[in-house]
Order: C-alpha cells, then structure tokens, then sequence
C-alpha cells in the first residue's frame, strides 16, 4: 500500500535526473519524440516502508541525419525528392554518395532521414522526381543541396557525431528560362585515369546555365557522347557551370546572345581527374555565317543540308543528328581535309521540329540547333 509512481529522465542515464512533470502512471507514453537521446526510468516509492526503487531504464537514442524539404515557389504536383547522403572524407579530400533515400510526407512536408552513418561530415542532396517541374532545359527544380545551393561547393556541411541527431532542411532552387532563338550547346570528355589511355566523353554531367550573377537558370546533361545543349533560350548574358560531386568548377566565360549572334556553339569543357577539377578547353562561337569556322545551312531545312567550313583542315567529321530526348536519328562522316570547302548531307525523312545537329573530329566539337520543316 502507499505506492507511488514518478517517470524521471536524464540525456546520459547515469545523472541529471529529472521529473517528468504529470508522468505518474504505470506507463508513460512519449507524443512528442525527442530530438536528442533521452534515457527513462520509473521511480517507485512505498509510503509505508519509506523505501523507493528505479526501474530499469529504457532509452531512445539516434545516429541520424534528418530534415525536411521546402520550395522557394509553388510546390510541384508530385512532392516525392530523392535525396543523397554525401560523405566527406576530409583527410582524403574526397566526397562520396553512401546512401539515398526517398522522401516520405510529415505534416505535408517532404521529410527524409539517414540513420546509423557514425561520426563524420557530411552533405545532403535532393532532387524532384515531378516530371513536370524539374524539366530539362525548362524552368523547374533544379537538384539543390542543403540549405539551397545548385553546387556541392557551396552548400552546407553537416558535421555528426556517433549518436546525435543533426537536421539539414533544404529549400529546393528553382530556375526560370526566358524563352527565345537562343542556342549554346557544347561537350565535356573525361581525361585518362579511369582505365582509359585517351579522353572519354564525361556521361550523364550535370550542366547548369546560370546568368552572370550565378543564378541557375536551367539544367541539362550530357549524353552518350558526352554533348549538351540549350535550347529556346532568350538572348542575354550566360555561364555554363558543369557540376560533378568532388570536382572543382572553372565556369565559362560569359557568353552573350544576340540578335545577329544568337547561337554559340563548342563551349567545352574537360574533366581532370588526377587534379578533381573540370575547366573549360577552348570557346569557339558559330552561327549560321559563312565568315564563321563552321556553318550549317539552310535552317530551317527540309532534309537537305550543306556544311560548310573555313579554315579548318580537320579530316574526317562525324555529323550526328539527334532529337532534343538525345536520341540518335542519323549518322555519317564527311571529308574536311581541305582549308575550306562544303559537303552536301541528306537527311532521312524526319517529322516536323528540333534536332541538334553535331560535328566531330580531332579539333573540332560543334553544336547547333536544326529545324526540320517540310
């Protein structure tokens, strides 16, 4: 008889002790979870004996990284992301993808969690699955590192240690693209340290085209042979930014479209692995004129092209035609061993709209940007 009961807690379980205001039952329930590691134990006293015992304790405890994900406008329809654990090792100097997650919904936010990654620094990335909104080449979300950033080099490091709970929320960077004639396309290739003598094209880059004041605009990637391209973009002032985890950025120089200029093409790019850097190689601009290095022509087109050069003995060149998915939809090889000259190239019956157009050789990488209209 007498018996009373008293729920305590304590961050460590060994002191610091303290009542748990109201928990007085033989049981305690926890609505509201902590953020911390907790320990608790009952206290039991008998009145009549003047004697009081401690339970066993029971304990919650985290190893975990945590957040929630905000836009910085309209929500997209789908608000499931994708999100990346990234750690990074900083007596190596390298960064390296451990774990990726889906989101799931708390309270109508996005909410993603990493559990048991033991002490170290690290970061978070996200990005949209919404097949509307994260676009390429289209206004949308762009894949955002903690808190907002488009770049690994910029965004916030969570510093952990075994057993705590850190939050890194991230409010997701959306880009708007101004819709215009505009064109800048170009390519990056991977040097020699990956089982590979010679460059490769660098697959599946994310390329970024910002406006001067580094502001993302828009995103693409790089396809199978290491190409991207911008399309419908207003004339203006642009840099092109290729992001890779653990490489260090140098971004082209500002390029500026124009009425009488409104296509750029060759702003390319190398990817350094020894020195984990990517810079660009070399910026040639092209537009549809035959004073420029390379020309294409007539465009709009009916299937029927001629490629002419000037001052550019090269040889052989690859010409590619893919639509604007990446999707190779013709291929040949013409002759360029002269200082100048034209070939003549036929194209197969292709529907209506926008191809790119790319020729390749030892010293040349081109883009452009190829309606077909019959």
């Amino acid at each position: 008889t007498g018996i009373t009961l008293q729920w305590q807690s304590s961050p460590n379980g060994t002191s610091s002790w303290t009542n748990i205001t109201g928990a007085v039952a033989s049981t305690y329930t926890i609505y509201n979870a902590p953020t911390s590691n907790t320990f608790y134990r009952c206290v039991v006293t008998c009145s009549g004996s003047g004697m009081s015992a401690n339970s066993s304790m029971d304990s919650v405890t985290f190893d975990r990284i945590y957040g929630h994900i905000s836009y910085s406008t309209t929500a997209p329809d789908t608000t499931s992301l994708k999100v990346w654990l990234i750690y990074h090792n900083t007596s190596a100097g390298t960064l390296t993808a451990i774990d990726s997650i889906i989101t799931c919904m708390d309270s109508l936010n996005p909410y993603y969690e990493f559990n048991g990654m033991g002490t170290g620094n690290y970061l978070v990335k996200a990005k949209s699955l919404d097949v509307t909104s994260s676009v390429v080449g289209s206004s949308g979300f762009v894949p955002t590192y903690g808190a907002s950033s488009p770049s690994w080099s910029s965004a916030t490091t969570v510093t952990h240690t075994t057993g705590a709970s850190d939050s890194q929320h991230i409010n997701m960077v959306y880009g708007t693209v101004a819709a215009g004639p505009g064109f800048i396309g170009g390519s990056i290739s991977s040097g020699a340290g990956k089982g590979t003598t010679a460059d490769i094209p660098a697959v599946s880059m994310l390329v970024l085209l910002k406006n001067t004041g580094s502001g993302v605009i828009t995103q693409a990637y790089t396809d199978a042979t290491g190409a991207y391209a911008f399309n419908g973009i207003a004339n203006g002032t642009y840099i092109i930014y290729p992001e890779a985890l653990d490489y260090t950025t140098t971004p082209s120089p500002t390029l500026t479209l124009t009425a009488t200029s409104s296509h750029i093409a060759g702003i390319n790019f190398k990817q350094y692995n020894n020195s984990k850097t990517i810079k660009p190689i070399y910026v040639s601009v092209a537009n549809q004129d035959a004073s420029k290095m390379l020309a294409v022509y007539p465009n709009p087109t009916n299937g029927n092209l001629n490629i002419k050069w000037n001052g550019a003995t090269t040889g052989k060149a690859d010409v590619i035609v893919t639509d604007i998915t990446g999707r190779e939809v013709y291929a040949t090889t013409i002759d360029m061993a002269t200082v100048s000259g034209t070939a003549p190239v036929a194209l197969p019956v292709l529907t209506n709209g926008v191809y790119i157009v790319r020729i390749k050789s030892a010293s040349i990488n081109y883009a452009e940007r190829l309606t077909i209209q019959h």
